[in-house]
């Protein structure tokens, strides 16, 4: 982020203060300021910047020395602050000449030859049991991936606190937003969604696209540092592309896309921005990472209830179709009459409707297998299971009807449609 303002007691001098990742800003300073406050000389896109990224922010910020006892790191977020000072007569042409430095090439004219202040690191603690959230959503199978726009070490940081990782060795499936982004961008084409209304988005070439992209980043990104808006819109686009259901969690303006593009968009209700509020689907009122936690356990949950309640419906409603059907063909009328009828519909609605939607998912465990968008909402255990207790169902109804009578010595005609006994006296159906 660049500022340029009038200095108060120079009003012929403009200022501009630059901030930003270290690794952008240090390249484009030439000097930086000594003990003395003095401006000396520095090479920031040579050896000289090469150390002080390795000296001052990875070292001194983001490892050491006030390390964490467990981790052996401090995982502060790294920022450098620099500046340039221009006569004001000066800026003003550049300022008039560029369009009001409105195109980013253009802004390169003051964000260069820059003099270093300083660099500090922001204490940015994980919020709270995101260690035991991680714990949760990897017993239910679900793959997440941090999506972060910090230093590579802090980034990595984060992940090893969470658990995804041991060490800081582990950066093989470490990628920087420069890599993902120009591999996506050889796979993706813009194109508008019309469907959902999200506006621009993005879908694969062909399907070559898709499987490299399966076989390459869909695997082995875990963790992408330095990330930008645009990175975190097509990485969500491509997964979602994939048949994967994706979830995205953020609170600020810069994840508002990736929010809008997933199939589930978490917001932060009590730090999130308003633009990541209006993309999302659901707000954690409690900014707590474990309620995407129980999102996901509810979810399944509904699932579960859904299909326990269709196995009974179907079974119910198949036996009693083809006990009716059948009956009805071979005695010439119904062994139920409508009064029957209407009280088992309401006992196999409402009952099962009320048991299965008032059972609650598990309080602590995630169910294993994941919600796909190609899931059939009747598996074929649930139609072995229902095709199986049909059969028995019929074959218990078929043995009461027609040998239940004799087993009970009751004599009547079961093909008189009267129903009257033997002997004229009134009988009753089964």
């Amino acid at each position: 982020m660049t500022v340029a303002y009038r200095l108060k007691d120079s009003p012929d001098v403009v200022r501009v203060v630059v901030k930003g990742a270290p690794e952008n800003l240090i390249p484009m300073c030439s000097a930086q300021l000594d003990q003395f406050n003095q401006a000396a000389g520095f090479d920031g896109q040579g050896e000289e910047g090469s150390n002080y990224l390795e000296q001052v922010v990875i070292n001194q910020l983001i490892i050491g020395p006030n390390q964490d006892p467990v981790h052996g790191i401090n995982g502060l977020k790294s920022l450098t602050i620099a500046y340039r000072d221009f006569n004001v007569d000066d800026f003003q042409g550049l300022l008039d000449s560029n369009n009001n430095f409105e195109d980013e090439a253009s802004r390169y004219l003051v964000e260069s030859d820059l003099t270093l202040i300083a660099s500090v690191g922001l204490d940015d603690p994980m919020r709270e049991m995101i260690d035991d959230a991680f714990e949760k959503l990897n017993e239910g199978n679900t793959n997440v991936r941090v999506i972060s726009g910090d230093h590579k070490v802090s980034a990595m940081y984060a992940a090893i606190k969470m658990g995804m990782l041991d060490d800081l060795n582990q950066d093989e499936f470490v990628f920087s937003s420069d890599q993902v982004l120009a591999e996506l961008n050889t796979l993706l084409k813009e194109t508008e969604d019309l469907d959902e209304g999200r506006g621009k988005t993005y879908v694969f070439q062909n399907q070559e696209c898709l499987t490299r992209f399966r076989k390459t980043l869909k695997k082995k990104v875990l963790i992408v540092y330095r990330a930008t808006p645009e990175l975190k819109h097509k990485l969500v686009c491509a997964l979602r592309q994939s048949k994967s259901i994706v979830a995205v969690t953020g609170e600020g303006l810069s994840d508002a896309r990736a929010i809008s593009e997933a199939n589930v968009g978490f917001a932060m209700g009590e730090d999130g921005c308003s633009a990541a509020k209006d993309h999302a689907d659901i707000i954690l009122t409690d900014d707590n990472f474990l309620s995407v936690v129980n999102a996901i356990r509810w979810g399944r949950n509904i699932q579960d209830n859904v299909r326990k309640f269709i196995m009974f419906q179907m079974t119910v409603n198949v036996t009693c179709l083809i006990f009716v059907i059948s009956t009805t063909l071979v005695l010439c009328h119904s062994p139920f009459n409508i009064v029957q009828l209407l009280w088992i519909n309401l006992i196999m609605d409402v009952l099962a409707a009320i048991a299965f939607s008032t059972e609650n998912p598990h309080p602590t465990d995630i169910r294993k297998e994941r919600i796909k968008d190609d899931d059939k909402l009747i598996t074929p255990l649930m139609m072995r299971s229902i095709l199986f207790q049909s059969g028995y169902q019929l074959l218990v109804m078929i043995i009461l009807l027609y040998a239940g009578p004799a087993a009970s010595n009751i004599s009547y005609d079961l093909y008189n449609s009267d129903l009257t006994n033997l002997d004229g006296s009134p009988s009753y159906r089964l």
